[in-house]
C-alpha cells in the first residue's frame, strides 16, 4: 500500500487502525477537511479482521498525501505508533486514534502558533466526547466540564501540572515536534495493553522545553462500549503497576522535587488498578498477594502525601473499601463467588 515518499510535510498525522471500518471514514475525513494542507495521513492497518484494509487503498489512491502501511500480525497501538514516528517525514507528529475526529482548523492553529512561537516544543487541546449509539453517562459528562485555560509552561510547570491532573496524560491532545521523540529515544512501551499514553507523555513533558495549552475542544473522542477500556482485564491492572514504577524510578532521578506530586498523581490510578484487578481476578493465591502489594503501595503513598483531599469523592469511597478489606469482597459477591 504505501508509496515512496520524499516530501517534508509540517504534521504526520498518524493513526493506528484496528477494527474500526465503521468509522475509519470519518476519521480520515477529518484530516482531508482541515484548513491547513501541508501533512501526510500514516494509516497503519493493525491486521485488522473487518474491512479497514479496504477502506485505507481506497483513500490513498484518492489523496497522495495519503500512505497506508499493514502489520502481518495485531502487534498493538504501542508497536504501531512507533512504526509511525519512525516512518513520519514531518517536523510535527499527531496522534490520532482510527475511530475518533479531529476539528477542522486544528493543524491550522497549531502551525500558527508553532511559527511565531519557535521554542515551544509541544502543543496541547481539550477534548469532546461524543457516541453515536447512547447518550453519555455521568463520568463521561464529568470529564467535560473541565476546561483548560490557555497558558504556556516551562517544562517544570508542565510536570507540575500533569501530575497535579491539571494536563492530561492522553497523548492524542498533543501536537509534538518529532525530534523531541528521536532526540531522546521516547517509544511507546511494546506490549502495555493499558497505560502506554501514561508512559509517554511525562517523558516528553521532561524532554521539553516549553508547552503551550489551547483551552479549545480540539480533539473528538468516541466512546464505544466495546473498546478496551470498557473491557478491563488483569492485565490492564498489571500495566498501570509497570507504568507507576517506572515513573517513580524516572521521577527519582529527573524530578525529585517533584516526587510527592508524583504520588498524588499515581495513587488514583493505583486505586483504579486495584479495582480492575479485584473485578477480573478469582481467589488465588497470587490475586492476594498482588491485591494486599497494592493496598501497601496505595497506603504508603498516601502517607507520604498526608491528605486524601486531592482525591474524587469516588476514589475516596474506592479507597475506604480496600483499606476495610471490603471492594474484593463486593466484586466477588456481585460475580456469585
Amino acid at each position: 500500500m504505501a508509496a515512496i515518499r520524499n516530501e517534508k510535510p509540517f504534521f504526520s498525522v498518524i493513526v493506528p487502525v484496528y477494527n474500526v471500518g465503521k468509522y475509519l471514514d470519518k476519521t480520515i475525513d477529518s484530516v482531508i477537511k482541515q484548513s491547513f494542507s501541508d501533512w501526510e495521513l500514516l494509516l497503519i492497518e493493525d491486521s485488522s479482521a473487518d474491512n479497514s484494509d479496504e477502506i485505507i487503498k481506497k483513500y490513498v489512491k484518492q489523496d497522495s498525501r495519503i500512505y497506508g502501511y499493514r502489520n502481518l500480525t495485531n502487534q498493538g497501538v504501542s508497536y504501531t505508533r512507533n512504526k509511525g514516528i519512525t516512518l513520519s517525514n514531518g517536523k510535527c507528529i499527531v496522534f490520532l486514534d482510527g475511530d475518533d475526529k479531529l476539528d477542522d482548523h486544528l493543524l491550522e492553529k497549531v502551525f500558527n502558533y508553532f511559527q511565531k512561537h519557535q521554542s515551544v516544543d509541544i502543543i496541547g487541546f481539550n477534548f469532546n466526547i461524543f457516541s453515536d449509539d447512547r447518550a453519555l453517562n455521568s463520568s463521561e459528562k464529568r470529564f467535560l466540564s473541565r476546561d483548560l485555560i490557555e497558558a504556556t509552561y516551562s517544562r517544570e510547570e508542565s510536570l507540575d501540572q500533569l501530575f497535579n491532573d491539571k494536563l492530561s496524560h492522553l497523548v492524542y491532545l498533543y501536537i509534538t515536534k518529532k525530534e523531541i521523540f528521536s532526540k531522546n529515544k521516547i517509544i511507546f512501551p511494546v506490549g502495555l495493553e493499558y497505560s502506554e499514553d501514561m508512559s509517554v507523555v511525562y517523558r516528553l513533558f521532561a524532554s521539553a522545553s516549553v508547552i503551550h495549552v489551547f483551552s479549545d475542544r480540539f480533539y473528538f473522542y468516541r466512546q464505544r462500549d466495546n473498546s478496551v477500556i470498557h473491557r478491563p482485564k488483569k492485565k490492564h491492572a498489571l500495566d498501570i503497576l509497570q507504568t507507576v514504577h517506572e515513573l517513580d524510578m524516572f521521577a527519582d532521578r529527573n524530578f525529585p522535587n517533584l516526587k510527592t506530586k508524583v504520588f498524588m498523581y499515581e495513587i488514583p490510578k493505583l486505586i483504579n488498578a486495584y479495582s480492575i484487578y479485584a473485578k477480573s481476578s478469582g481467589n488465588t493465591n497470587d490475586s492476594r498477594y498482588i491485591l494486599k502489594s497494592i493496598k501497601k503501595e496505595i497506603k504508603f503513598k498516601l502517607l507520604r502525601v498526608g491528605t486524601l483531599d486531592f482525591l474524587s469523592q469516588r476514589d475516596k469511597i474506592k479507597y475506604f473499601f480496600i483499606k476495610m478489606g471490603l471492594l474484593n469482597m463486593l466484586y466477588k459477591m456481585k460475580r456469585g463467588i
